[in-house]
């Protein structure tokens, strides 16, 4: 993704994208006290997450479908970030940079390779 536009982040195998709204269908996810985490390390345990101190900055959004980007036949979760207006979020990894997001709603989304050997697309695995 581009440096140079701040609608198009990215941090590891993790993408955010800053969208005009919130699509039909997607629920309020319920948020306890702590960080807010995007997704998990499949590999390392690491985490994708929100600072807790920027949590309460934030409300996240999910639904499950069909992921049309995998050649399998896979359900997964989607999810949009919203940060409030006026304010921005830091989301850490432990093995990736910081990303701050500014106030808006943002797809959360993955990294995907093809393996043309196996004739497949997967996602990438952090």
């Amino acid at each position: 993704m581009s440096k140079g536009n701040p609608n198009q982040k990215q941090q590891g195998d993790i993408t955010f994208e800053k969208v005009d709204a919130l699509p039909k269908g997607f629920k309020k996810v319920a948020l306890g006290k702590g960080r807010i985490i995007l997704a998990e390390g499949e590999v390392t345990g690491h985490h994708h997450a929100v600072a807790e101190i920027d949590a309460p900055k934030c409300q996240l959004f999910t639904a499950t479908g069909k992921d049309t980007n995998l050649t399998s036949d896979v359900t997964v979760t989607e999810m949009f970030l919203e940060v409030k207006e006026g304010q921005k979020a830091t989301v850490g990894h432990e093995e990736h940079g910081a990303v701050t997001l500014d106030a808006g709603t943002w797809r959360v989304g993955r990294i995907y390779e093809q393996d043309h050997a196996e004739n497949l697309v997967r996602r990438v695995i952090d």
